[in-house]
C-alpha cells in the first residue's frame, strides 16, 4: 500500500470524525444554551465503565494518525477493500446527519430530558429507536477498513457493544419515565437498531 493512500485515509478520518461530531452538536443546540427544564439522566454505571474505553479511542486515534501505524495493527487489506470502505464511511457519515436532524436538541451527547423534548418517530426514528448508536457502530465498521488498522475502528466497536449492553436499557427506562404510554406504544412497533428482522423488541411491558 502507498504512503500516499496512507496519508489520505489519515486525513479522511480526521475530517470526518470532527466534521460528523460537530454537526452533531450544532444540531443539538449546544451553542445556543441548554433547554428549559433539562435534567440529566445519565447512569453512573455506563459513566464509569465508559471511561477506559474513551481512552483507549483516543490514545488509539491519535496513535494513528500521528505517526506510521504499528505493524501488529495494519491488518493489510487491498487498496478496493479500503476505498470500498471509504466510500461506506461517507454513507453512513450522510444517514448520521440525516439522524442528528431528525432527532435535534435531543440528540445530545448525554442522557438529558426537558420540558419541550419531543419524541422523534419521523424518518430514520420511524423504524428504529436508536439509528443513532446503530450508525455509529456500522461508522466504526468503516473506520477498520479504509484506515487497514483495527485498534481506531475496533475501540469504537468496543464502546458502541458497552453503549447497547449498558446505556440503552437505561435510556429506554428514562424515555419510558418521560413520555409514558407513547414511548411503550413506540417501542412495540420499531427495533433498537436495525429496520429489519426479528420483529419490534420490547424492552418493558406495557403497563
Amino acid at each position: 500500500m502507498s504512503d500516499g493512500l496512507d496519508d489520505f485515509m489519515r486525513a479522511a478520518l480526521a475530517i470526518e470524525f470532527v466534521g460528523v461530531l460537530l454537526v452533531r452538536g450544532l444540531f443539538a443546540g449546544l451553542a445556543w444554551g441548554e433547554p428549559k427544564g433539562r435534567q440529566w439522566r445519565e447512569s453512573p454505571v455506563f459513566l464509569l465503565g465508559v471511561i477506559p474505553l474513551a481512552v483507549g479511542l483516543v490514545f488509539s486515534t491519535f496513535d494513528y494518525l500521528s505517526s506510521t501505524a504499528r505493524p501488529w495493527t495494519v491488518l493489510g487489506l487491498s487498496d478496493a477493500v479500503r476505498w470500498t470502505g471509504f466510500a461506506a464511511s461517507l454513507a453512513v457519515s450522510a444517514l448520521l446527519v440525516w439522524v442528528f436532524a431528525t432527532i435535534g436538541k435531543a440528540g445530545a451527547k448525554h442522557i438529558v430530558t426537558f420540558d419541550d423534548m419531543k419524541l422523534a418517530t419521523s424518518g430514520p426514528y420511524s423504524r428504529v429507536r436508536h439509528p443513532m448508536y446503530g450508525g455509529f457502530f456500522l461508522w466504526g465498521l468503516t473506520f477498520i477498513l479504509f484506515t487497514d488498522n483495527w485498534t481506531v475502528g475496533g475501540w469504537w466497536v468496543a464502546m458502541l457493544v458497552f453503549i447497547a449492553v449498558v446505556r440503552v436499557p437505561h435510556e429506554e427506562q428514562v424515555l419510558v419515565e418521560h413520555f409514558g404510554d407513547d414511548y411503550r406504544q413506540y417501542m412495540r412497533r420499531t427495533n433498537r437498531f436495525l429496520p429489519f428482522g426479528g420483529g419490534a423488541r420490547r424492552a418493558f411491558p406495557a403497563a
